[in-house]
């Protein structure tokens, strides 16, 4: 009897104890987290979970329904708690978003980024070691209604909250606009000048931007892939049908209007495409009332755990068009020199009459938007034998470069500072592509420099 006691006691202990160690994986492990989520909903699409629905796991939360006479606090609570569930396997994301936000990274931990501008969008473009990245595109009022010093705060801050999501190789841009049809036109803008960047659009706004996203929306469902509609401070459209994912925050003051609009388009999505597997993600709606230390960092980090999750839900993008690659100066942007979202200058004057400082041609199309200079054939400069280290990569800086302490540094070192930023950014096996000379003197001096220490 004792023996069979101290069998069912070490079962239990043992069975304790891998829960205890699975749940603290799924709190803190982001793979783990998203390894289960994912497992558990492509178990559901297939209908072969139903054993599995007697346990509680939040990626099979039950769908939140009621009778008809539910009061639309209740219902919003039910759709709050149903949307933290879905998104718990983002918790671990969420932290780390959260204190990023919190601490904004110092000049030399910013990801390597290019800030382009396409007509009224201001784009923070990551290197992609495919070419093509989901773009996050934040709506603004008109900068006629700021003024100077607002607008340069609201820019800094928001170029701040991009750094988490360039990170994860999004794309992320702002626009101005006060009427949907300004909002259409910087798309269709985006679309013109680069297609990749609108293979898949993710956009975000705020009170009267919510309303303005939402017009769109309802009107062009294809235009957008995933929307995040913060406080809307109007009564909603009627929701499209076959729309993009959805996701409502809203809090204390939503007017009641709003409120069941805002479940009217989430109800919608779940008609339109059952909400089983990664489709829950369809339509998702919380309060974003919290008592974190910073509410606006936690709803931005709540955000883009829903943005992120969205798009890995949608099928992996391809470039549009096999554009050339950018030059390394468009991939070695340097954060401490950037000022926000004044790196590319509108410039009227006739592609011949342009020159930079050192009297060679700028990029600069026909219609006076400055691009970057495409990926060359030929050496940027001269090759010289002699000279240790040399290879493409450290040519084209040397011409291109922005920052002059690092054009005047020696190869070697040269090497170790750039290949640490495209290691930091998981770019090296696109720079591989272009210059695979550079990754083995890299790798090499990487090495060498490790056994000098």
């Amino acid at each position: 009897m004792a023996n069979l006691v101290r069998g069912i006691l070490f079962v239990v202990l043992t069975l304790g104890g891998v829960f205890c160690i699975e749940q603290v994986l799924y709190r803190f492990s982001e793979g783990y987290a998203k390894m289960r989520a994912g497992w558990l909903w492509n178990m559901e699409e297939n209908a072969s979970i139903d054993w599995l629905k007697a346990l509680p796991l939040d990626q099979l939360e039950p769908i939140p329904t009621h009778d008809g006479n539910a009061a639309l606090p209740k219902r919003l609570n039910k759709e709050t708690g149903y949307a933290l569930a879905t998104l718990s396997h983002t918790r671990a994301f969420r932290d780390k978003t959260y204190d990023e936000l919190l601490s904004p990274a110092l000049p030399a931990e910013m990801p390597l980024q290019t800030t382009r501008k396409f007509g009224n969008i201001t784009i923070q473009e990551p290197p992609n070691p495919e070419g093509v990245c989901p773009t996050i595109l934040r709506i603004l009022k008109p900068r006629a209604r700021y003024d100077t010093k607002k607008l340069t705060n609201e820019l800094r801050t928001l170029e701040n909250q991009f750094t988490p999501m360039v990170r994860q190789s999004f794309a992320c841009g702002i626009v101005h606009a006060e009427t949907k049809d300004e909002i259409l036109a910087a798309v269709d803008k985006l679309a013109e000048e680069d297609k990749n960047l609108v293979r898949r659009i993710l956009a975000w706004g705020r009170g009267e931007s919510a309303n303005l996203l939402a017009q769109v929306a309802s009107e062009y469902p294809e235009k957008f892939a995933v929307l995040v509609l913060e406080s809307p401070s109007q009564a909603l459209p009627s929701p499209p049908t076959n729309g993009p994912f959805v996701f409502f925050l809203i809090d204390e003051h939503t007017p009641e209007p709003v409120g069941r609009g805002a479940l009217a388009w989430v109800e919608k999505a779940r008609r339109d495409t059952p909400p089983i597997g990664i489709n829950r993600l369809r339509g998702l709606l919380a309060d974003g009332r919290t008592s974190a230390q910073d509410p606006v960092s936690s709803r931005l980090a709540l955000a883009y755990g829903f943005m992120n999750e969205a798009n890995r839900a949608l099928d992996p993008l391809k470039k549009a068009h096999d554009n050339s690659l950018k030059s390394v100066d468009s991939i070695t942007t340097h954060p401490e020199e950037k000022k926000p979202f004044q790196q590319t200058v509108i410039n009227t004057e006739p592609r011949s009459s342009q020159k930079n400082p050192r009297g060679e041609n700028s990029g600069v199309t026909p219609t006076g938007i400055t691009t970057f200079a495409e990926k060359e054939d030929e050496p940027a400069i001269p090759f010289i034998a002699e000279e240790l280290f040399d290879c493409r990569i450290v040519r084209d800086y040397r011409k291109r470069g922005t920052d002059q302490l690092l054009r005047e540094l020696p190869n070697r070192d040269l090497i170790l500072i750039l290949g640490k930023r495209f290691e930091r950014m998981g770019a090296l096996d696109r720079i591989r592509e272009v210059d695979e000379v550079f990754v083995d003197f890299y790798e090499t001096l990487k090495l060498v420099d490790g056994l000098e220490l």
